[in-house]
């Protein structure tokens, strides 16, 4: 329950510790390209890492990234683009896609050495309308995907976490069929985060409201 919580509070102590051992006029001063520190700091994969990883060649312009979970099954990655916009679809850089205020799940296929070459649109959410105040995105599919589990049977279980649902929804996709699984009180989010290798698949999956973790057990057919 408290797991995440503890990661966090290491990285936000990794961090200041990194800070603390900084040249002050380095610490407390960004430079002319906007950065913390330079990026020749040893410090800078740390602190920076966004404009470092562009920096060693990676783009910068995804919008807005969430999960990222591997299916053994399937030999396949997902990632979660809770929304694509912004970078992803102002025409410049390396990604220019159609925007999407819903969100996408992608997915590659992994190669003998588990290489991507590839990432491709798994599913896709929406269609939006904002003159639907309460379910902007429609409510048969996705909207703003957080977190992705993959279950024994490569079944792929995704955590929304939108204000474009009234309803939080966590969804499973067979690869063929996108099913509602389940739904969660407004300001509440779904969030799978095991699998069991079982004949019935089963998972535990929790609802989150700011600091409150609830846990659930749910089990569905294999078949």
């Amino acid at each position: 329950m408290f797991g995440n919580w503890k990661q966090t509070w290491l990285r936000a102590g990794a961090a200041v510790t990194l800070l603390a051992l900084l040249p002050v006029g380095v610490a407390q001063a960004q430079d002319d390209a906007g950065m913390l520190i330079p990026m020749d700091h040893p410090a800078a994969p740390f602190l920076e890492s966004r404009a470092f990883a562009k920096a060693q060649g990676a783009t910068a312009e995804f919008r807005k990234m969430e999960w990222v979970a591997h299916d053994p099954v399937n030999n396949r990655m997902y990632w979660a683009m809770s929304e694509v916009s912004k970078g992803m679809t102002d025409g410049e850089g390396a990604v220019n896609v159609e925007e999407n205020l819903c969100g996408i799940v992608y997915a590659a296929d992994l190669d003998a050495e588990n290489n991507v070459t590839k990432i491709y649109p798994y599913i896709v959410g929406g269609p939006y309308d904002e003159s639907n105040a309460d379910n902007p995105c429609a409510v048969d599919n996705i909207a703003n995907p957080d977190n992705l589990v993959v279950d024994s049977n490569g079944n792929l279980w995704i955590g929304e976490d939108t204000s474009n649902h009234r309803n939080n929804m966590l969804w499973m996709y067979d690869g063929t069929t996108l099913k509602r699984f389940g739904t969660v009180p407004p300001g509440w989010r779904p969030r799978a985060s095991a699998s069991l290798p079982t004949a019935r698949s089963s998972s535990t999956f929790s609802t989150q409201v700011h600091a409150i973790s609830t846990p659930l057990i749910a089990a569905w057919s294999a078949s």
